[in-house]
């Protein structure tokens, strides 16, 4: 997580379900470790938190516990007397809930004394991984527009 943080200009955190404490310990060392390393390579990577496969599609529930890690990552920086927008960049527009992306219906036949299940997948789930997709492009744009000088790279072009 922290070469993630160090290098990337942008970085999805997928959880499952709902954000908890670990996620926030993580953070909290990863901020630690780069407030430590003092290393300004590449701007404040621009944070997307993706809550997977949750039952409660509705963002604003989900504000209450992203609002608590934002709070303590802004008063560990500030106690360190760095602003956390120097670190990382975590806006409330870059939070999306996704639903399961199937439905499990279970479908009985009476004369056979069976029940089998129907798997489909949720048009709700396509469009909010759409939605992702869009916000992941402006962030690509806007990141390149403020960072013209910053080149994009590829992972093959590490290797070379």
């Amino acid at each position: 997580a922290l070469f993630c943080l160090a290098v990337s200009q942008i970085v999805i955190i997928n959880v499952k379900g709902d954000l908890y404490a670990p996620m926030q310990s993580l953070l909290t060392i990863c901020v630690n470790s780069l407030i430590e390393l003092k290393e300004e390579k590449v701007p404040a990577p621009e944070i997307h938190i993706v809550l997977n496969q949750n039952p409660d599609t509705d963002v604003k529930n989900h504000l209450f516990e992203i609002d608590k890690i934002f709070d303590s990552m802004m008063n560990l920086t500030k106690s360190r007397n760095v602003s956390i927008r120097d670190i990382l960049s975590i806006e409330k527009d870059n939070v999306i809930v996704l639903p399961s992306a199937f439905d499990d219906h279970a479908v009985s036949i009476q004369s056979i004394g069976k029940t089998f299940h129907k798997v489909a997948s949720k048009p709700e789930f396509a469009e909010a991984t759409h939605v992702l997709f869009l916000k992941l492009l402006q962030s690509g744009i806007k990141h390149r527009e403020k960072n013209p000088h910053i080149p994009f790279t590829t992972a093959q072009s590490w290797f070379r």
